[in-house]
């Protein structure tokens, strides 16, 4: 289920008595319905519900494509599928809410084209294998796996994925990297097309965490935190993407800052957390780098930006968490800072987004961990049947309602049934007791599905 897409019909509807537990949340782009909003768009402006799901621990989106991780350990995939991102057979390009074949997950990544997932001390990948993205030793444009499939086993604790570039971090402190190397970043020696196309073991030991800027079509950058706070970065440096003070290119890891406890990078800028206080540095033609960066102009060094305890970075944009709450500057032109509108200008001062959690820019969509919000649909069981009764609102567009059985992997929706214009209730009759059933109700301002099993 999700709320209304206008603001205002939102808080028409608000008082509704099904609520749901930790969902995943989304805004920006919705081309490839990344949001699993259930319906696609070309943007939404502020944030939605996905629906089909709850009980969310983590979700992350790439470019168009994006995986949640649940209680349970499963995973749910939506959004695009053009090289299996959502690690089932592809069928279509745009897929629905979808399940890989995988389960005893604790930990997901999500890159540009593909997705890491590690259970059991071993790591797993489906998606895109075009510059060796999942380290199955094949690089090539049209190389895809569309089922998860191991990849690393030794002791893995957290894994990694950027535009290209992957990451395993041992139980030792150990790093494993493959993929997109272009610039050198990984500090191992790739093929000729700047690929390394099976987990390589650096010689970095006691780190902590990593973090892949750029598009793999044009050189990265890798980051990594060591045990004591320490960040070095490697790679492509022409925005000042290091954040080094300067725009040339080192050959090897170079220290940036000390006490960090967080790194998030994007194609060409870069955020971090020391102390509590955010900090950004790289390319800020759209004010991804805060109120304190000049705008337009490479920034080679760490700027402040103010308190956070969580950062992201996407496509020109930047996201951070503090007390709880959301905020999102830079580019918004598809929504990506969820603010309610788009804006054509540069936004470098964050703006307010709600109360979420978990946080991840992808490339021109973000999603989080949500609380669950209610749904202004009311669903009454009766014998062999389900009543939808909703409140009514100031638009005057009429209600359409669809109904499937709810199974995974979901079966396809039947055509719209347009119901009258005063229609504020509808019952679903010959339905299977006991069945479970998903009810999809929508206006052209927006609408919400729902989950019930006939009586």
């Amino acid at each position: 289920m999700w709320p209304l897409l206008a603001a205002l019909l939102a808080l028409v509807f608000a008082g509704s008595t099904q609520a749901e537990g930790p969902t995943a949340v989304g805004w920006g782009n919705n081309m490839a319905a990344q949001l699993d909003a259930g319906y696609r768009s070309a943007v939404a402006l502020s944030p939605v519900n996905a629906q089909g799901f709850e009980g969310v621990v983590q979700v992350q989106s790439g470019d168009g494509n994006t995986a949640a991780l649940l209680e349970d350990g499963t995973v749910r995939t939506y959004g695009d599928n053009t090289f299996g991102e959502l690690g089932v057979p592809m069928t279509e390009h745009h897929q629905g809410i979808q399940q890989p074949p995988i389960s005893g997950v604790t930990q997901i990544a999500v890159g540009g084209q593909h997705v890491l997932a590690l259970a059991h001390g071993t790591v797993y990948g489906w998606g895109s294998a075009q510059l060796g993205d999942l380290g199955d030793g094949r690089s090539c444009m049209e190389c895809g796996v569309h089922h998860p499939e191991p990849i690393l086993s030794a002791n893995v604790v957290k894994v990694f994925a950027g535009d290209g570039s992957s990451a395993a971090l041992t139980a030792s402190g150990q790093l494993y990297v493959w993929g997109e190397d272009r610039s050198g970043q990984l500090g191992v020696r790739p093929n000729q097309e700047g690929a390394v196309v099976r987990p390589t073991l650096t010689r970095l030991t006691n780190v902590k965490d990593v973090a892949f800027a750029g598009v793999s079509s044009h050189g990265g950058v890798m980051y990594v935190i060591k045990g004591n706070g320490e960040l070095f970065a490697a790679g492509q440096n022409a925005h000042g993407q290091l954040g080094i003070g300067t725009v040339s290119r080192p050959r090897s890891l170079t220290h940036v800052l000390n006490g960090v406890s967080a790194v998030a990078a994007g194609a060409v800028h870069a955020l971090a957390i020391t102390n509590g206080t955010a900090f950004a540095w790289g390319a800020n033609c759209c004010g991804q780098l805060g109120p304190k960066a000049p705008l337009s102009q490479a920034v080679t060094r760490p700027t402040p930006i103010g308190p956070a305890q969580e950062v992201s970075a996407g496509y020109a944009y930047s996201l951070l968490v503090d007390q709880g709450i959301a905020y999102g500057f830079g580019a918004d032109q598809e929504g990506q800072l969820g603010i309610g509108y788009a804006s054509k200008t540069p936004i470098s001062r964050p703006m307010r987004i709600g109360p979420f959690t978990g946080i991840s820019a992808g490339a021109r969509n973000a999603v989080a961990v949500g609380a669950g919000r209610k749904s202004f649909i009311r669903l009454i069981r009766g014998p062999g049947s389900l009543t939808l009764v909703w409140k009514s609102s100031e638009t005057t567009e009429r209600w359409k309602v669809k109904c499937r059985p709810k199974t995974l992997p979901p079966s396809g929706w039947p055509a719209w049934l347009i119901l009258p214009a005063a229609t504020r209730e509808y019952t679903i009759s010959g339905l299977k007791s006991g069945q479970t059933y998903e009810v999809w109700l929508h206006n052209a301002t927006g609408g919400g599905v729902v989950t019930g099993t006939a009586g």
